[in-house]
């Protein structure tokens, strides 16, 4: 299939059509269909790709292979850490945000500077020097009381060297490369997802979906760690203490029909 069917056919369907059965964002499907590389990251681009095609059956692979091209066109700077998307809304109000802060900031300076010093406290004359010099003999000559009850205070050394130990976390996911990490808690519904090279923690007390963009993972969960090479996505139920691989199926059924 050619790269032009591909976003015929997207266009057929509707940009609302797409994020009702998808829940992706309307920007970003436009980003898509517009075929703008540089509006999402690459990670976060490819699996929206995977998404759609997996909800509503259009085949994405021109798409990939367009997305591979660019990638491989150019190189992100180092440090890029577009990881999350926002619509020219939100990059306005960040705007405003920041000339607030600003504004503020110039404020409290010009109070600073225009603010009276402190009256400083006056310097001990010489005869208070030497009152308090002849005090001082006074009390160092006095008899020093022998002390015979001195109760050395007691620490309990195993509390001690228990807080000094560095606390493991019970629930970590540990990516082998850059891999997308989506979650969904299942009593809030709320869905917050991220991208990462670095080590995971998740809430051991919260009932959740879990959504990865690959397979190359190791899952630690209090003392048993598990090893995933597959480079298809995993999905897993975090339910009560147990942490289960489930299906799509299975996944569009706890998350009220959906994929994500």
């Amino acid at each position: 299939m050619q790269l032009q069917e591909t976003i015929d056919q997207l266009k057929s369907l509707g940009v609302n059509y797409i994020h009702d059965k998808t829940h992706i964002s309307i920007y970003a499907i436009e980003a898509i269909i517009a075929q703008d590389f540089n509006a999402l990251h690459p990670i976060q681009f490819a699996g929206f790709l995977n998404i759609i095609e997996t909800t509503v059956r259009v085949n994405m692979n021109p798409l990939r292979e367009a997305l591979e091209q660019h990638k491989a066109s150019r190189t992100l700077p180092e440090g890029d850490s577009r990881l999350f998307i926002y619509t020219p809304e939100e990059k306005e109000s960040k705007k405003m945000l920041y000339a607030i802060v600003g504004a503020i900031v110039g404020l409290l300076f010009i109070i600073f500077l225009f603010s009276g010093d402190e009256e400083s406290t006056p310097a001990p004359t010489e005869s208070q020097t030497l009152l308090k010099v002849t005090e001082k003999i006074a009390q160092d000559n006095q008899p020093t009381e022998l002390v015979t009850d001195t109760k050395v205070p007691q620490f309990d050394t195993q509390t001690v060297v228990e807080d000094a130990l560095p606390k493991e976390e019970p629930f970590v996911l540990h990516p082998k490369s850059e891999l997308w990490i989506g979650i969904i808690d299942l009593d809030t519904k709320v869905q917050k997802d991220t991208i990462t090279t670095e080590p995971y923690i998740l809430d051991e007390n919260v009932n959740m979906l879990i959504s990865l963009g690959h397979g190359q993972v190791d899952i630690k969960l209090h003392d048993e760690l598990k090893e995933y090479t597959t480079p298809k996505r995993l999905r897993f139920l975090y339910r009560n203490g147990e942490l289960r691989q489930i299906t799509l199926g299975e996944f569009i059924e706890l998350n009220d029909g959906k994929s994500w």
